[in-house]
């Protein structure tokens, strides 16, 4: 089972990054910040665990709350700027 991580701030949160290709986590455990280095499925769980750089002891599965829906409104946006 994945550890659910919130779209926001502060510590257990996620942001995107890079246009939405990816993101950067705050650790739940010690708040430390950092940049995913790995695969995102669709439904924005993490390929692999996610090992807090910082050594604190958190290491699991994670899951990016609000990213599927992150995906969708990129797609639409480019769909909609085809158009114009």
């Amino acid at each position: 089972m994945a550890t659910d991580i919130r779209k926001g701030s502060g510590p257990g949160s996620w942001r995107p990054v890079r246009g939405g290709s990816s993101a950067r986590l705050t650790c739940p455990r010690c708040g430390h910040d950092a940049e995913v280095d790995q695969a995102i499925r669709w439904d924005g769980t993490l390929v692999q665990r996610l090992a807090c750089p910082a050594s604190c002891g958190f290491d699991e599965y994670v899951r990016l709350l609000g990213w599927r829906e992150l995906q969708i409104s990129a797609i639409v946006d480019a769909r909609l700027s085809w158009r114009v």
